[in-house]
Parts: C-alpha cells; sequence; structure tokens
C-alpha cells in the first residue's frame, strides 16, 4: 500500500517515528528500542536494525500497535542498516 509517509530511526530517542509527507500528523510508531539503526517499511511492517544486539527486527508500522517485535535474524556483527527488495517490485523483461 502506498502511502505519503515518512519514516525514521532516532537512535538518541531510541524511537522510530512518522510523519505525513506534508510535515503533518507525527507519530510514535515504536519506543524503548535499545540501539535502532537503519529502517525499511515494507507492505504493513516496519524493519529496523540494532547494531549493539546484531538483530533485525519486524514489527506493525502502524501507531499504537506495540505487540512485541519479531526477531528475523541474529548474531550479524556490524549491522548498521537494512534494504527489502520485493520480487513483485522488480522491473520484468516485458
Amino acid at each position: 500500500m502506498l502511502t505519503h509517509d515518512v519514516y525514521w530511526v532516532d537512535s538518541k530517542l531510541d524511537q522510530i517515528q512518522k510523519i505525513s509527507y506534508n510535515g503533518g500528523n507525527r507519530q510514535l510508531i515504536r519506543s524503548n528500542l535499545p540501539n535502532p539503526m537503519g529502517i525499511a517499511i515494507h507492505t504493513g511492517s516496519v524493519y529496523w536494525v540494532d547494531r549493539n544486539l546484531q538483530t533485525i527486527y519486524k514489527a506493525s508500522k502502524l501507531p499504537g500497535n506495540m505487540s512485541m517485535p519479531e526477531k528475523i535474524r541474529t548474531n550479524l556483527p556490524k549491522l548498521r542498516d537494512i534494504v527489502i527488495f520485493d520480487i513483485n517490485n522488480q522491473p520484468t523483461d516485458e
């Protein structure tokens, strides 16, 4: 689903936030994250990396949904960023 929101990680505040593209409607997505770094949004989820815990996490991108994040991968040293590739969003040969 295409939205006009900008998501970011604030490593100093240990949060993930979003804001509408027009600069309004700022919302807290996740808080109390140990050391969030990179971020990626895919469908209804937000993914982020924790450099100290060497882990990739996944959670709902909806504000107020504070369910426990899912650990996607662990033991990834020097982890700083994340990129998601979806085969459905790639160019075709047609």
